[in-house]
């Protein structure tokens, strides 16, 4: 699955507010408990991860409806991937926090970034992948609701009773989140 540029703007953006507005310090701070975060976010990954799909009796589908099945559930999937691997940055920026900040300190790098004196870098980076790890965390979710809507509308034309429930299936950001 690709990453929508959408996904990756609103971290950037959101992180370059941050980083214009606080310090690192205030980062440094709070990066244990927001390490606590991320590692309970990872583990619901990878337990959401070892979920089987959701049909077990896929002889009762026809193929078309097994293929929008098992598309939405692969494309699920590798949005938890996508997310896994935001999780594990985040927790490598909150974990080496301090040696970030010094490598952000050193002159080297203060000559090789522009607007050091306005800008701090730590404060743009930890807010950008929190950010970016809650922007995936959505896709998930969505994912997830998008492969029961998929369910539902099967499991009811089977039951002959799509009528009651033909009405479309709630949306709650159409197009921006699969």
């Amino acid at each position: 699955m690709r990453v929508r540029w959408l996904h990756t703007l609103i971290p950037v953006g959101i992180g370059a507010a941050i980083g214009l507005a606080t310090s690192a310090g205030i980062w440094i701070d709070v990066s244990e408990p927001l390490l606590s975060v991320v590692a309970i976010v990872s583990a619901a990954v990878l337990v959401r991860l070892a979920r089987a799909a959701p049909f077990t009796a896929v002889e009762v589908l026809e193929a078309a409806e097994a293929r929008k099945i098992f598309i939405a559930v692969k494309r699920s999937v590798r949005s938890q991937g996508w997310l896994l691997l935001a999780c594990f940055i985040a927790s490598l920026c909150l974990v080496f926090i301090r040696q970030i900040n010094d490598s952000f300190s050193s002159e080297a790098l203060k000559d090789f970034l522009p607007l050091t004196e306005h800008f701090d870098y730590l404060a743009f980076l930890i807010p950008f992948v929190l950010v970016f790890v809650l922007m995936r965390t959505f896709a998930v979710v969505l994912g997830d609701i998008q492969i029961a809507d998929l369910q539902a509308d099967i499991l009811l034309k089977k039951r002959n009773s799509i009528h009651v429930w033909n009405q479309a299936p709630i949306r709650l950001f159409p197009g921006f989140f699969p």
